[in-house]
């Protein structure tokens, strides 16, 4: 009994820490550019790893310019006209899979948003805002030499809403009209995110699942055996 349920607990360790990147966007392939009007969505932008679709949202003209990203070429960024309310939106599938984790880097100039969160949602249109509003901090990426100073992390696994869906929408929300270099944000402020990762576990097979309703019974009928004979 005991080999089998340490045998159980080994292949339910096994399964529970595999993680599995569902999509992530470095931008070195698709490199967003372009000019889009009030209201416009810049969207259609494909993940370099896995399977997603990035997007970017702004109620003002918006320039998307791909300043260097965190030791890379790319990232994707918009140069102007930030105003509350405006976010980047990535859309990914977690079929299959549970413990959503989301990473990814951000930096902006001295004129631009110095706060945003991040919002999720089973729809596409209502949002539920993750956590507490962060700050982000001035300053330049260099195209060579990566830094950790900028990196954000969010572990999702007590939100089950958003586990085994076809779809689900992340959004990296502007929150607050001052910038990072404190004042007011300007329209020549900027803001750029780079790696943005969707990773997660997958959900056990039903083998697993299995073995350990099967290792639960055996476990019960052996306390009350013991229970029996004393």
């Amino acid at each position: 009994m005991k080999k089998f349920i340490a045998l159980l607990a080994l292949l339910t360790a096994l399964q529970s820490a595999q993680a599995d990147i569902l999509a992530e966007w470095t931008f070195e392939t698709s490199r967003p550019v372009g000019n889009y009007g009030p209201g416009v969505w810049f969207t259609n932008i494909t993940a370099e790893i896995g399977s997603g679709t990035a997007s970017g949202y702004h109620s003002g003209t918006a320039t998307y310019y791909p300043f260097p990203g965190n030791g890379s070429v790319c990232s994707f960024a918009v140069s102007n006209t930030w105003a509350v309310g405006d976010f980047f939106q990535f859309a990914v599938s977690t079929t299959g899979h549970q413990n959503i984790q989301i990473s990814y880097d951000q930096v902006g100039n001295s004129k631009g948003p110095g706060t945003f969160f991040l919002a999720y949602s089973t729809n596409g249109s209502t949002f539920t805002k993750f956590g507490s509003d962060y700050a982000v901090a001035a300053g330049n990426w260099s195209p060579t030499i990566p830094t950790s100073v900028n990196s954000f992390s969010f572990n999702l696994n007590s939100i089950i809403a958003i586990n085994d869906q076809s779809i689900i929408y992340f959004r990296v929300v502007d929150d607050s009209t001052v910038a990072t270099g404190g004042g007011t944000v300007m329209a020549v402020g900027d803001d750029r995110i780079d790696n943005f990762l969707v990773s997660a576990q997958p959900v056990p097979e039903p083998s697993v699942m299995a073995l350990a309703v099967l290792g639960g019974a055996f476990s019960t009928f052996g306390l009350k055996r013991k229970s029996l004979k004393s």
